[in-house]
């Protein structure tokens, strides 16, 4: 007699056999979780991938690998192979891969309240995983499919904390506005008390330190909302990029501490890594690669080196997260997530002399900024100033990552000379940020009670183009919000406006 599990889990094929319809590998309503008792490739016959990828499907074969690759940067779990995919486990199963048609593979995710993407289904409730979504060539395994993945991955990790959305889509890793992600409620091992963190090391050599910035750059459509990390230049920007030394410079742990996260951001094989010294304090750094045997988990000692330079120019990204730090902006805290709400100025943490030293590498290459350490909170409670968040977003850590970009808008000021600026992400227009004249209402000083403000962006070179933003304050924490091309001053909204809420 047939065994009836393995016969269920060769139903979506021979649905497909039969009917020539082409279901989902996990099924419209998806099949119970068997665990260890689903049929796996019989022992002895080599790698078990060799009985999942086979004939036609052999082709996906290099996409599974490059796909595993990606998900193994995350750190350790369990492959556990079945009879026509893999399991990855950590203590329970967190995703699924094997392939679907001959053309795609399909990834099963357990993960909960992942944000609408057209190549994202969501599954029944009841079955292995809650989302699949299909993977056809390499450059579908982007940064959003990674956070995907990472979502999944950070809820049944349990040594580890993860900042789900602070990928880079752009030059840059890290959301603006902080990123977002949630902290596990227990800590690495190695990991004691609580507090700042001190960073008795330059993660540079001083001597290759060219220049370093504040926090508060905006530059959308990777940073619509001011950067929560600063940037440290190996280079001099200023120069022609044949005058520039790319050569990979030595990158230093800053503090003691463990790893807590690691994710490669870039097909380039940038990395992100994050270090957590203290139960309430962590350093990332980003656009890096680790050295071998560095990895989630590995204790790390102030001054070690454990990374380099990408070989590109021309800098790096250092972030802070101090869990003591809460940026009165920051109006609606749940928007950044649980280590996104609280960023702070990583060089307020340096030891002497080396305080000092940053303090005097900091400047852009439009002269030496007002703030050395930067801002990115620039909320006030009803007033049009801060962060806003198109009203189809949920109120949660995704607002600030990658597919909350494109519908934010930020009323921030520059991080040279505190001018005011309007960073749009997408939604009413395409990315980009436009220059306050001071002859319009500051958006500190816009009320409800100010009505309809009309803001004219002046080109100031030939990328730029001149527009209007139309703006009115509806309540303390909604706005409508609509931009207009070309010279003309707009007197009165139009069908396209659209609103924004904190």
């Amino acid at each position: 007699m047939a065994d009836p599990q393995a016969a269920t889990l060769t139903q979506p094929r021979n649905i497909q056999v039969k009917t020539g319809e082409r279901r989902s590998l996990l099924m419209d309503k998806p099949l119970p979780d068997l665990g260890d008792s689903a049929p796996a490739p019989v022992a002895g016959l080599g790698d078990p991938l060799d009985s999942i990828y086979t004939g036609a499907k052999a082709a996906l074969r290099p996409l599974h690998g490059a796909l595993m690759k990606r998900i193994e940067a995350l750190g350790a779990f369990e492959q556990a192979p079945k009879k026509s995919y893999i399991s990855l486990r950590r203590k329970k199963q967190f995703a699924m891969l094997g392939p679907a048609t001959q053309s795609s593979l399909e990834l099963g995710l357990n993960a909960k309240d992942l944000p609408a993407a057209s190549r994202l289904r969501a599954m029944q409730p009841g079955g292995m995983c809650q989302y699949t979504v299909r993977i056809s060539g390499p450059a579908e395994i982007d940064a959003q499919l990674l956070a995907w993945i990472e979502a999944a991955y950070s809820r049944v990790l349990k040594s580890a904390v993860f900042v789900v959305t602070a990928i880079a889509l752009q030059a840059c890793g890290g959301g603006g506005g902080g990123g977002s992600g949630s902290p596990n409620n227990s800590v690495p091992d190695g990991v004691v008390g609580t507090g700042p963190g001190i960073l008795s090391a330059s993660p540079l050599d001083l001597s290759t330190l060219v220049a370093a910035t504040p926090l508060g750059m905006l530059a959308p459509p990777g940073h619509v909302l001011p950067t929560d990390h600063v940037y440290l230049s190996f280079v001099d920007s200023t120069l022609p990029p044949s005058s520039q030394d790319c050569t990979a410079r030595n990158v230093y742990a800053a503090g003691g501490g463990v790893v807590s996260f690691v994710l490669q951001t870039e097909a380039a094989g940038d990395t992100k890594v994050m270090v957590q010294m203290t139960k309430t304090f962590y350093y990332y750094y980003d656009h890096v690669l680790l050295l071998p045997g560095v990895k989630v988990g590995s204790k790390v000692s102030a001054g070690e080196r454990i990374a380099t330079t990408t070989g590109r120019c021309p800098s790096m990204d250092l972030g802070v997260y101090d869990l003591d730090v809460n940026p009165p902006g920051f109006l609606n805290p749940t928007r950044y997530g649980e280590l996104g709400a609280h960023p702070a100025s990583p060089y307020k943490y340096f030891t002497e002399p080396l305080r000092t030293s940053y303090y005097a590498k900091v400047r852009l290459r439009e002269g030496i900024p007002i703030d050395k350490d930067g801002r990115l909170d620039w909320g006030a409670k009803g007033r049009l100033s801060g962060d806003w968040f198109h009203t189809s977003l949920p109120a949660n850590a995704n607002s600030a990552g990658p597919d909350g970009w494109p519908k934010t808008v930020s009323f921030a000021y520059d991080w040279l000379d505190q001018s005011p600026k309007i960073s749009i992400g997408g939604t009413i227009a395409s990315p980009l940020v436009l220059s306050i004249s001071k002859t319009d209402l500051d958006p500190t000083l816009v009320t409800p009670a100010s009505g309809v403000q009309a803001y004219r962006d002046t080109p100031s070179g030939p990328q730029n183009r001149a527009g209007w933003v139309l703006v009115q304050m509806l309540a303390n924490d909604r706005i409508k919000i609509e931009y207009f091309t070309g010279e003309i001053r707009p007197i009165a909204f139009t069908a396209a406006a659209q609103e924004f809420i904190r």
